[in-house]
């Protein structure tokens, strides 16, 4: 799918010029297309202030911890490429940040859990150059893509991202609890996504491929979440554990 022409923006890029002219200079201001790009716009905006903070939950918990107990070792690895993939695919389109600034950010928090993974389980350097060597060959491979090939990038994070997700769902039905998964993170990662399927449909429009992604994202988010929630006792009885024992 080739990229759309940007188009002009006013405002600090929350409104477009053509809606600027409805709505100040003709006075229109219940313009409904007008008034829904402004709410995406602005949704967005928030969207990226709030991902600054949103895993850093989830940061503070491990470090707290000492460790990564409860939490999926390929979650974490398969987080960082599906914020990649999706990242590149946005910035090669030409898309306004608006509609995907909050990515770069999650995946900034990402390779920061990834590093502590590393540290507290004492990864060896095989392990840590190999996945350098896999996120480079990403970047590289993005940048060679022809345009009308790009929709592959976000295709494939509908399988990593499920690997990463529904790894840690098994791993929770496995332990029985959601262990140093942060309620806050969860929570924070599910509203986000249910709210990035407002701003794909309005901000970029007729891109089925973002809206799928964005809406199976919401899904695992969901789910995780909904675990939270049903674990929320037995979570507290593990980790009250994890502490006598320690």
């Amino acid at each position: 799918m080739a990229a759309s022409e940007p188009e002009e923006t006013v405002l600090f890029g929350l409104m477009t010029a053509a809606c600027w002219d409805t709505m100040v200079a003709q006075g229109d201001l219940l313009d409904v297309d007008c008034l829904k790009m402004l709410a995406a716009k602005g949704i967005g905006v928030a969207l990226i202030l709030g991902s600054m903070m949103v895993r850093v939950p989830q940061i503070v918990a491990i470090h707290r911890g000492g460790g990564v107990e409860g939490l999926s070792i390929t979650s974490i690895y398969m987080d960082v490429p599906t914020y990649l993939l999706s990242a590149l695919y946005y910035f090669l389109q030409g898309s306004p940040f608006s509609a995907w600034g909050e990515i770069a950010n999650l995946l900034l928090q990402s390779l920061i859990i990834l590093g502590q993974c590393w540290y507290y389980r004492r990864a060896g350097m095989a392990e840590i150059g190999l996945a350098a060597l896999a996120f480079g060959g990403i970047v590289a491979g993005a940048h060679a893509l022809p345009a009308e090939l790009r929709g592959w990038l976000l295709l494939a994070t509908v399988p990593v991202n499920s690997l990463s997700r529904g790894g840690q769902v098994l791993t929770n039905l496995q332990q029985g609890h959601t262990g140093r998964l942060s309620i806050i993170t969860t929570t924070l990662n599910f509203l986000g996504a249910a709210a990035r399927v407002f701003t794909t449909a309005v901000e970029v429009q007729g891109d089925l491929t973002a809206m799928a992604t964005v809406c199976i994202a919401t899904f695992w988010n969901g789910v995780l979440f909904a675990q939270i929630l049903a674990y929320r006792s037995a979570t507290k009885a593990a980790l009250d554990k994890d502490k006598k024992e320690a």
